[in-house]
């Protein structure tokens, strides 16, 4: 069983026991960073064993307590047999791997959207996510926050922190660049917003 795989068995456990609860409460019993507990959650998530209620506040769904009160343990690798069939490959966006942490979390800076977020076959994730946050910020979709995060280097001036303000639903808003200005097209309503 992978670190992952028991992060969300033990995240599991807890929401069994306590829900609802919140992401902070989440990285204080557990003693993990919150970007890391949200990637073990956005998999427990796809399992159905767990909703977000709202931002940062998640409860274990009547499925889940039936998986553990069958003593039911979640594992690394595929969730049923190989079928001997290869399937398409669907790889999720990296917009989409980031909208799906800007819906689970209270607040985030750009380098825990690169860490949460980024696969090993992205290139460049973090100036792909700094130009999406900062569309997304003049379309109205993201709040920036007051507060920083603190930098990593001497002298550093920290990271800027933003909470998601417009949450229309589960499909990435995109950004269409070669509009003039650049306009976010929201794929939940069918609207356009001018990056302005």
């Amino acid at each position: 069983m992978s670190g992952t795989a028991d992060l969300q068995n033990s995240i599991l456990a807890h929401l069994s026991n306590t829900s609802p609860m919140r992401l902070a409460q989440l990285e204080h019993t557990l003693g993990r960073a919150g970007n890391v507990i949200t990637q073990a959650m956005c998999k427990i998530i796809r399992r159905g064993f767990v909703d977000r209620l709202e931002a940062g506040l998640y409860a274990i769904t009547n499925a889940g307590l039936q998986f553990i009160k069958e003593g039911g343990q979640i594992t690394s690798g595929p969730r049923e047999k190989h079928s001997g069939n290869r399937r398409p490959n669907r790889r999720m966006s990296l917009g989409q791997r980031v909208w799906n942490v800007m819906r689970m979390g209270d607040a985030f800076d750009v380098p825990s959207l690169v860490a949460a977020a980024q696969n090993t076959t992205d290139k460049a994730p973090q100036n792909n996510i700094q130009r999406y946050v900062r569309h997304l910020v003049k379309a109205g979709y993201l709040h920036p926050l007051p507060t920083r995060t603190k930098g990593t280097r001497p002298g550093s001036n920290g990271f800027s922190r933003y909470r998601l303000a417009r949450d229309t639903g589960d499909t990435a808003p995109t950004l269409r660049l070669r509009s003039n200005p650049v306009e976010v097209f929201d794929q939940n309503t069918k609207e356009v917003f001018p990056c302005v």
